[in-house]
């Protein structure tokens, strides 16, 4: 194959008469398989490592080991390229980065409008739900006072009414100032999660911003027009969960931040307070005892906010299997609170062993 010329990812070697291969793995092209008896239509072939010497000389052995060096770190640089480019072309059509928002997107009158009125849907059901948790609470207690005799059906009506009509009224009173509040993190996450994402495109390749700036959602929906699901569960959820994971782990590292903000916010202002009280001084114990508390609901918040992370990404993947899209975004935001609420409910019954011991 004289004259001919074989070209492998940006290197390339000509061969002239007299050529000699010193250590041939793969081939890069049909002339080159030919030349060596190798069938031209084999899968990819790849020139590993070849040199090109006169009939009189050979070539030196650093020369070789560099071709060689510039040829493996070629491959494996490309091979893991396409094998991240065919990952991806399940979750995604469109280029790298493409669900990336701009820094303040968030604002634009569509954006916003919708922003508001799932912050409000959140507050709303939080309250409703909330107030009929503590309604089958109630009714549970009183049922049973009613069997053992202690209330009379009656009486458990009256109370049950009567607790639903102040209750009702009282936690409604409160949405206000939940929703408003609840916005205003909504919207300091955000620009947190913009920052975060910065910062990423400064430290990250490409190819790792895309999955931490990947739509799950719009994936989920992609994947159900790439692969058969019901036939590849298995691969379907350890895709998702795995996808998941990755484009909410700035989500949940910004919403862990602000509340650590306000965490240690609080506490600079109860420290404030106490400290004025006891006439601008406070004991060493005293100041113990703050960081202390401060260092308990830090750790708690992290714990909570990471046991969410991996539900979330969990229940992403059966929700991608059971309805690809909704069943994907629902599942993952029920298995999301329900993490967070356990490490709570175990956190809050933690507490109260402990206060019980200590009194």
């Amino acid at each position: 194959s004289n004259d001919k010329q074989f070209h492998h990812h940006g290197v390339d070697a000509k061969t002239t008469a007299g050529a000699r291969y010193l250590d041939v793995k793969y081939y890069s092209s049909s002339v080159g398989a030919a030349a060596v008896g190798a069938s031209p239509s084999t899968s990819p072939v790849i020139i590993l490592a070849c040199s090109a010497s006169s009939s009189s000389s050979s070539s030196s052995p650093p020369s070789l080991q560099k071709l060689q060096s510039q040829l493996l770190g070629s491959l494996s640089a490309t091979s893991k390229t396409m094998t991240t480019t065919q990952n991806r072309s399940e979750l995604a059509d469109g280029p790298l980065c493409q669900y990336r928002k701009g820094f303040l997107d968030h604002y634009k009158p569509k954006a916003l409008v919708t922003s508001t009125l799932r912050v409000a849907t959140q507050q709303g059901t939080t309250i409703l739900a909330a107030f009929m948790s503590e309604q089958l609470e109630g009714d549970l207690k009183r049922g049973k006072l009613v069997s053992e005799g202690e209330l009379t059906q009656r009486e458990a009506d009256e109370q049950a009414e009567e607790w639903e009509k102040v209750e009702w009224e009282k936690r409604w009173k409160t949405f206000p100032n939940k929703f408003l509040m609840a916005l205003a993190k909504y919207h300091a996450v955000t620009i947190v999660v913009r920052f975060y994402e910065y910062v990423a495109s400064l430290c990250f390749s490409p190819e790792t911003l895309d999955k931490l700036t990947m739509d799950y959602f719009a994936a989920s929906k992609t994947m159900s027009r790439k692969i058969d699901i019901p036939q590849q569960k298995g691969h379907a959820f350890s895709r998702m969960a795995d996808t998941t994971f990755w484009a909410n782990l700035l989500i949940t590292l910004s919403d862990y931040s602000v509340h650590q903000i306000l965490f240690c916010y609080g506490y600079y202002v109860y420290y404030q307070r106490q400290k004025k009280k006891n006439g601008g001084q406070m004991t060493k114990d005293d100041e113990k005892e703050v960081v202390k508390s401060c260092a308990i609901s830090s750790t708690h918040l992290f714990a909570s906010r990471s046991c969410g992370l991996v539900c979330s990404a969990i229940g992403a993947g059966f929700g991608t299997i059971i309805w690809p899209g909704w069943g994907t975004l629902m599942v993952s935001s029920v298995a999301e609170s329900a993490g967070g609420m356990m490490i709570d409910d175990g956190y809050g019954k933690a507490m109260e062993a402990l206060t019980g011991k200590k009194s």
